[in-house]
C-alpha cells in the first residue's frame, strides 16, 4: 500500500514556485468566479497545493492533516451549497425582492462607478497577484527561515484574501 510520502513523490515536480505559482491562480480565481460549485472546487484544489507549499517548511505528516482539514471544510461548503440551492434566488419572491437582490455591487473610480463584473475582477486579480509577487522578492519583507516560494504564496494569499473581503457586500456575514 502507498504511503504518504510515496504520493508526495509523485507531485515532487509541483513543489517550490510551481506550486506557490498554482496557489496564487487559485485564489485569483476564488476572486474571479462567482458561482459556489466553481469556488468549492477550486478551494479544494487550493487546499493540495498548501499542502504541497507547507511540505518544504513542515513535517509531511502535518502538511497532509492541512490538506485534510481543508478539504473536509470544503465538503461543509459543498453540502451547504447544496441546501441553500447554490446561491440561486428562492421561485417566490416577487419581482421587486428579486432585482434588489441581483443588483451587482458597483465600485466607484473618481466618479465613474465601475461593475465588478468578470472582466474587470480577472483585470484587479492580475494586479493584486503580480504586486504580492514583486513585494514578495523585496528584501526586506522576506520571512528569514522560509524559502522565497513560501513568501510569494504567503504575499499573494494575503493579498488576494484581503481583496476578497474588502468587495465583498457583507464581509462579516
Amino acid at each position: 500500500m502507498p504511503t504518504l510520502f510515496d504520493g508526495l513523490e509523485i507531485f515532487a515536480f509541483l513543489r517550490g514556485w510551481p506550486a506557490a505559482y498554482l496557489l496564487a491562480l487559485t485564489a485569483g480565481l476564488l476572486f474571479v468566479i462567482r458561482d459556489w460549485r466553481g469556488a468549492v472546487l477550486v478551494l479544494s484544489l487550493q487546499y493540495l497545493l498548501v499542502g504541497l507549499v507547507f511540505v518544504v517548511v513542515l513535517v509531511p505528516r502535518l502538511a497532509f492533516v492541512k490538506v485534510i482539514v481543508g478539504l473536509f471544510i470544503c465538503l461543509i461548503f459543498y453540502f451547504t451549497g447544496r441546501q441553500v440551492n447554490w446561491g440561486r434566488l428562492p421561485s417566490d419572491l416577487s419581482e421587486a425582492e428579486a432585482a434588489s437582490l441581483r443588483q451587482d455591487r458597483q465600485v466607484r473610480l473618481g466618479s465613474i462607478p465601475l461593475s465588478l463584473g468578470t472582466p474587470l475582477r480577472l483585470a484587479i486579480a492580475t494586479v493584486v497577484i503580480l504586486i504580492a509577487w514583486w513585494l514578495a522578492r523585496q528584501s526586506t519583507l522576506q520571512l528569514p527561515v522560509v524559502p522565497e516560494h513560501f513568501n510569494g504564496a504567503i504575499f499573494a494569499l494575503v493579498a488576494l484574501g484581503l481583496l476578497n473581503v474588502s468587495l465583498t457586500a457583507e464581509p462579516l456575514t
